[in-house]
Order: C-alpha cells, then structure tokens, then sequence
C-alpha cells in the first residue's frame, strides 16, 4: 500500500531548494594573496595589482581583510618587477593606514626588492625602524 501512495504523488516541483542554487564564489584572502604571489613570481606587477583591486572591492562589502600575507605578497611583487618605489610605498601603508606589522618575510622581501640596505647593520636598523 505504501508503496502505491508513491507512486501516484505527483513529481516534485523543478524549482530547486535555495540552499542547492549556485551562487559565484567569493575567493578566500588566502587565495588572493596566493593569486598575488604567483603573479609577481610571473612578472605580471599589474595582474597582481588587479588583485589588489578586488581585496579592496572585498574589504569594502565587510568579506575579507587585508592582512601581513597580502602585503609580502605585493612587495615580492613589486621587487621582482623593479617597482622600488611602489614596494617602498606598500610598506608605508602596510603600517601606516592599515596598522599591519611587516615580519620577517615583508623585511626580506624589502631588501630583496632593494628598498633596505645589503649591509647587515643598516638592514637590521631598517627593520627595526619599519617595525616601530
């Protein structure tokens, strides 16, 4: 009996449940800064920036936030393309508008990219200035 009460149910409505509709992804920081990192280790400084780009669209709409990861990102990147001044840059607003410490990865990145001083004293003393 049960089972002749299936089968004369009407078929169920086609309209999906709106927990199993898609919707776009919105990509993790950690894949963004990940997206960055392999930009700059490609030379692509202005795909990396475009990246950058959509953190802030992100960070404006409350998603995501920018963090020490993002910023070594982008350093890196604008070492590898020669972009002292805008690596220089980047470190001004890690620190300064966001409040970001730079680690040691960021103070690598920086004397890779040429903003520190090779000598080991000045470097030690720029990284102690960046992290004040």
């Amino acid at each position: 009996p049960a089972l002749r009460l299936c089968r004369s149910r009407p078929p169920a409505a086609s309209t999906p449940h709106p927990a199993a509709t898609p919707r776009p992804a919105t990509p993790s920081l950690r894949d963004l800064n990940r997206e960055i990192s392999a930009h700059g280790r490609a030379g692509r400084l202005g795909a990396a920036l475009a990246v950058l780009g959509r953190i802030e669209a992100l960070e404006r709409a409350g998603v995501v936030r920018r963090n020490v990861f993002t910023y070594n990102a982008l350093v890196d990147a604008c070492g590898r393309a020669g972009r002292v001044d805008l690596a220089d840059r980047m470190l001004g607003e890690m620190k300064g508008r966001h409040g970001i410490e730079p680690d040691v990865v960021t103070i690598n990145s920086a004397i890779k990219a040429g903003n520190v001083p090779h000598h080991p004293r000045k470097a030690a003393a720029a990284a102690a200035a960046a992290a004040a």
